[in-house]
């Protein structure tokens, strides 16, 4: 049985069974964006690079935007921002890469360690 405040007509209890129901959907869909935990990894594919320090990873045929954790690269406008992303580019983009997160940052991305899962340990590729 749903209790309604008090003094709540029939047209107002449709309108309260409505906006119950945008609170349930509104809820689920807040706990759905949320991002990796930290400590959690997951392995996809580089399929884009927003700039020197943001990669998007593709995994289960969905991107997840991830900060490099520890890197501070210049933004794509400021001085060099276009060579840090290329840099980062040329070393990830289209690459299978393992992430172990270390939470969100400010924004709502996944910040994490991206592992390249092709490049033998200790060898750069620069």
């Amino acid at each position: 049985m749903t209790h309604y405040p008090f003094g709540v007509s029939s047209a107002s209890k449709a309108s309260w069974r409505i906006t119950k129901i945008r609170v349930a959907v509104w809820s689920c869909s807040l706990l759905l964006s949320v991002g990796v935990q930290a400590g959690d990894s997951f392995t996809g594919r580089v399929v884009g690079v927003t700039d020197g320090d943001t990669i998007k990873v593709l995994v289960d045929k969905r991107e997840i935007k991830v900060r490099l954790y520890g890197i501070d690269c210049p933004e794509s406008k400021q001085a060099v921002g276009t060579k840090a992303k290329k840099f980062t580019s040329n070393l990830a983009f289209g690459k299978p890469v393992t992430v172990q997160s270390k939470g969100e940052d400010r924004d709502g991305r996944a910040l994490g360690y991206v592992m390249l899962t092709d490049v033998a340990p200790g060898l750069f590729h620069g």
